[in-house]
């Protein structure tokens, strides 16, 4: 049986095709459109295989309701689905289903999904959760904007930003406000609001590992990609899937409609390039002091990826 799950209509759209325990692809959508982060799924990934079950990352309906009391559009979904899978519980099950242990805590934080922005599972029971507007990714990607870059995507560039700042504010009180309208003014400079910001979060995410008791801890959510942060946590062993953010929450809906461990190996389950190296003209190239570059093998699934794309 094969089940395509597909996760899309926001910032990163992609899917994910899995057979009995097999991932046979995943891949972000972007690799095949061109255009970053793309919203929607080309009509070329979704006509790979035969499928089975097609089935969605999260509950458009409960999604909707939230968007209304905050005054955006009702949202329609392009296909009916076999299956839709609340926002966090994809996100906790391609953390889960692609970890190298089974007893575990999972640490979820995102900017949003239908109404939660925080989860603490005990391996896929969830345990605790915070609700919209209290959320550490919106706040994150409020300040992020505010300090003109793009949010959903340059997080990076603040958080690489806050080492040449100090943390000189405070800004736990924002946690409370409805940072989807974003953030009118903030005092200081640029490099001290990152360093501010950064600094919060290390604080937050530590407080939520202490809720975690098992040694054995997954971090899924798009603020897992937040490295800084992650590098502060001690004492345990840690499993962040290669995607941790909504793109590989297509991996996690179809993980959920056989609800077993996946077959993984590597995060190399993309688009195949199949060519052969010849190794001794790259060596010839590198030793006249040249530049190569390589692409073989299949792609990486994660926004980080180089992957078998090399230079």
């Amino acid at each position: 049986m094969i089940t395509l799950g597909i996760s899309e209509g926001f910032h990163n759209s992609s899917v994910c095709y899995v057979e009995d325990g097999e991932i046979l692809f995943a891949s972000e959508s972007d690799r095949y459109t061109g255009t970053k982060n793309d919203s929607w799924v080309p009509g070329d990934l979704l006509l790979m295989y035969d499928c089975d079950n097609m089935v969605y990352y999260e509950k458009p309906f409960k999604k909707n309701i939230r968007r209304l009391l905050a005054g955006q559009p009702w949202e329609r979904t392009r296909f009916k689905y076999d299956n839709y899978y609340s926002h966090h519980l994809s996100h906790a099950a391609a953390g889960y289903y692609t970890a190298p242990f089974r007893e575990c805590n999972i640490l979820v934080i995102d900017a949003i999904g239908e109404w939660e922005t925080i989860t603490i599972w005990d391996n896929l029971k969830k345990l605790r959760s915070w609700s919209y507007p209290y959320s550490l990714g919106l706040l994150y990607s409020a300040v992020t904007q505010y300090l003109g870059y793009k949010p959903n995507e340059e997080e990076y560039i603040v958080m690489g930003m806050s080492a040449f700042g100090e943390p000189r504010y405070n800004y736990e009180y924002l946690l409370y406000e409805n940072n989807h309208r974003g953030i009118k003014s903030l005092e200081g400079e640029p490099v001290d609001i990152a360093a501010s910001i950064q600094k919060l979060y290390e604080d937050e995410l530590l407080k939520l590992v202490k809720m975690c008791p098992k040694k054995n801890l997954i971090l899924m959510g798009g603020c897992a990609l937040n490295c800084v942060a992650n590098s502060k946590i001690k004492g345990k062993n840690i499993w962040i899937m290669p995607s941790p953010g909504d793109a590989g929450s297509s991996l996690g809906a179809a993980a959920l409609v056989r609800k077993k461990k996946l077959a993984w190996r590597n995060p190399y389950i993309g688009y195949p390039i199949l060519n052969g190296i010849h190794i001794k003209s790259v060596v010839d190239q590198l030793e006249k002091n040249r530049i190569v570059g390589i692409a073989n093998g299949k792609a990486e699934f994660g926004p980080r990826a180089l992957g078998n794309r090399s230079l």
